[in-house]
């Protein structure tokens, strides 16, 4: 391999290509004689098999009559056919019935065929076959052929000759051409070769090799002039630069120098800021500290700490003191932070610290390693006390604008029912006074006949009179019917009452564990008036095992969620007398419950998917929307409750929404990790 590595490029191109020529011509004709030798066996097998099919046929009348002439004379005929060495007919028990047999050892050729079960065999000189003989259906006997294999291997032996010639002759032809061909790729090497040369033994950088034509060899040799050239100016320049250099470093020197009086009086003013940045950092809102993690005492914290949150700085240097002012539900959170911080290098922590008047505020801490990435913690505490109380009041804001919204909707959901209250009780009460009327005549009509003032036939007289005047058959009918819508009217307006009640669930400040699909029907009734009169509201409400989450946060993101449904339809329906159909599904999945929530509106643009999600993002027209819904939806249900909520919307066919809440919460250390 070495002494091809160090041959000249030309032989070492004819090389190959002869190389690669060879075994291509080689292949090829390797699958030329496989193929010729397959097809020659297939043939014979055929041809003697053919054969032994029509002497078996030939020679069946002769072995049932036991006539041994007719059947040698049926041998016989393959004595035209030199390629047959010889062949025996056998009778039905395997005796031998008649034999041919030129040039072959007949004792040889009897034993074999008498031994042979039908079908064939290549042995080295013969190819032998058997083949029963049949007549009527049954098997009286089977004839065996053997015939010679030396003229096929005559035949393949011809074929390989030629094969051969054919090769020896291409590898000649490709020799010739290659070497005239690569010529004209290998001139143009060895010239640019030979200028290499002569550049590295003579530093002469003005020479130049010459191009032979405009193909990639052409490119070659015009990049490396044109490297000539750059290598030519820069050398020119090299030694202007040497002769310059001298001159340069004394002035470098002197620079020094003056650099150096510079550097004293940079460091004189760095150690001022230094000062005044220490004096900034502990005037900022935020409260910077330094931890020692092994003792849990800080080694510094801002004096800011003391106006912040009433502490003086000097106590957080006492052992425990720091633990203590961790709430205990945050305190497994901060341990396992000084754990993963030598991993992490830097972390982001919120806690709840006790104040000096024993309320907490709420603390985001961005923790990070010392210099030494072992000695210190360092962090940097900002109270995000009112931010947390803005973020409330925001949730707060958008929950009342939620009612606010709907409040015309619910007075006429309760007008509605209350109507039909009031129109039967004014019918009771005109009934109550026709049938007070007629109880008179009945009274009056009983004393009477009492003392016997009129008789009977005129006081029934008058009672018939009385009753088509009171027309008390119409009140019999249709007093119970009144009843009927007075209390179902009542009904309606107590489901109404009762599902703003739940709805309006108080904030808790902890989880509790409530009715998922009970909240949803509450929902789904004060917001009626939104979408009663665009869609339709289909519920498939699975069983689900009471889940923990915030109620009254939750009735807010289901409500945001369905009336953005409905105003997406009836932006679909406008114009039309179509109504579109909101789905609510509830089901477990998993260790989770899983709320759906579609409409059949136009869908969500997917150039927008991105950002509904986002503060104060809205398609709706001014007064419509504020764009907080979503965002507010997202903060409830992913940083509250650490479920997730995702959207699935096809452009004209709709959106659904997919509520996830865990069914067993992370504990405050699970969440931080």
């Amino acid at each position: 391999m070495r002494r091809f590595r160090n041959l000249k490029i030309q032989p070492k191109l004819t090389l190959i290509t002869m190389l690669v020529a060879g075994v291509a011509l080689l292949l090829v004709s390797s699958i030329l004689a496989v193929n010729q030798h397959v097809t020659e066996r297939s043939n014979l097998l055929d041809q003697v098999t053919t054969t032994a099919a029509i002497l078996a046929d030939n020679s069946a009348a002769a072995l049932s009559f036991d006539d041994q002439a007719s059947a040698a004379q049926t041998l016989a005929g393959l004595r035209a056919d030199k390629g047959i060495l010889g062949a025996a007919v056998y009778d039905r028990a395997g005796r031998r019935f008649v034999v041919l047999c030129d040039g072959c050892d007949e004792g040889e050729l009897v034993s074999r065929g008498a031994t042979m079960t039908p079908g064939h065999r290549f042995g080295r000189e013969v190819l032998e076959v058997v083949a029963p003989i049949v007549a009527g259906g049954e098997r009286i006997g089977r004839i065996y052929v053997q015939a010679d294999l030396n003229p096929l291997r005559r035949r393949l032996w011809r074929y390989g000759a030629i094969i051969a010639v054919g090769m020896l002759t291409a590898s000649v032809v490709a020799f010739v051409l290659s070497s005239r061909m690569l010529a004209a790729v290998t001139s143009p090497i060895s010239h640019l070769a030979r200028v290499v040369r002569r550049v590295a033994v003579r530093k002469n950088y003005s020479l130049r090799a010459l191009k032979h034509s405009d193909d990639e060899l052409g490119a070659l040799i015009d990049g490396f002039n044109d490297m000539l050239g750059e290598i030519q100016a820069r050398d020119h320049a090299l030694r202007e630069a040497h002769d310059t250099l001298e001159a340069r470093v004394e002035e470098r020197t002197q620079s020094l120098r003056r650099e150096i009086a510079v550097r004293e009086q940079v460091e004189a003013a760095l150690r001022g800021e230094r000062g005044f940045l220490k004096a900034l950092i502990e005037n900022l809102h935020a409260v910077p500290w330094e931890m020692d993690p092994d003792q849990r005492v800080c080694t510094y914290i801002g004096p800011q700490v003391e106006r912040q949150w009433g502490w003086p700085t000097q106590r957080f240097a006492a052992t425990g003191f720091l633990v203590e002012c961790i709430h205990e539900s945050d305190r497994a959170a901060f341990d396992d932070a000084l754990r993963r911080l030598p991993q992490a290098g830097a972390l982001e922590l919120e806690l709840r610290i006790r104040r000096g008047d024993g309320g907490y505020a709420y603390v985001r801490n961005l923790l990070s390693l010392g210099s030494d990435g072992r000695s210190a913690v360092r962090g940097i505490g900002i109270d995000v006390t009112a931010q947390k109380k803005l973020e409330d009041e925001l949730r707060q804001a958008q929950k009342l604008e939620s009612v606010g919204r709907l409040a015309a909707g619910i007075a006429h959901e309760i007008n509605t029912p209350v109507q039909y209250v009031n129109d039967s009780c004014h019918f009771l009460r005109d009934a109550v006074a026709d049938l007070h009327r007629l109880v008179h005549h009945y009274r009056a009509a009983v004393q009477s006949l009492a003392v016997g003032a009129a008789a009977p036939q005129d006081v029934l007289e008058e009672l018939r009179a009385a009753e088509e005047s009171a027309d008390l058959g119409y009140l019999l009918d249709h007093m119970p019917s009144a009843l009927d819508n007075a209390l179902d009217g009542l009904q309606r307006v107590a489901t109404i009452v009762r599902s703003m009640k739940e709805f309006a669930h108080p904030a808790r400040k902890q989880q509790s564990h409530a009715d998922i699909n009970r909240a949803i029907v509450s929902t789904l009734t004060i917001a009626r008036n939104e979408y009663k009169y665009v869609a339709d509201v289909h519920t498939d409400l699975g069983e689900l095992p009471p889940v923990p989450c915030y109620l009254g946060d939750l009735n807010q993101v289901i409500l945001n969620i369905v009336v953005n449904a409905a105003h997406a339809i009836e932006d679909a329906v406008r114009g039309s007398d179509r109504r579109g159909v909101i789905s609510v599904r509830t089901a477990v999945d998993g260790d989770a419950v899983a709320i759906a929530i579609a409409d059949t509106g136009n869908g969500i643009p997917e150039q927008i998917r991105h950002r509904i999600f986002d503060p104060f993002f809205t398609t709706k027209e001014v007064g419509r929307g504020t764009g907080q819904g979503l965002a507010i939806a997202h903060t409830i249900v992913v940083e509250r409750h650490r479920g997730s909520i995702e959207v699935d919307s096809r452009t004209g066919e709709g959106t659904t929404f997919t509520i996830r809440l865990p069914l067993n919460p992370p504990t405050a250390m699970e969440m931080f990790t």
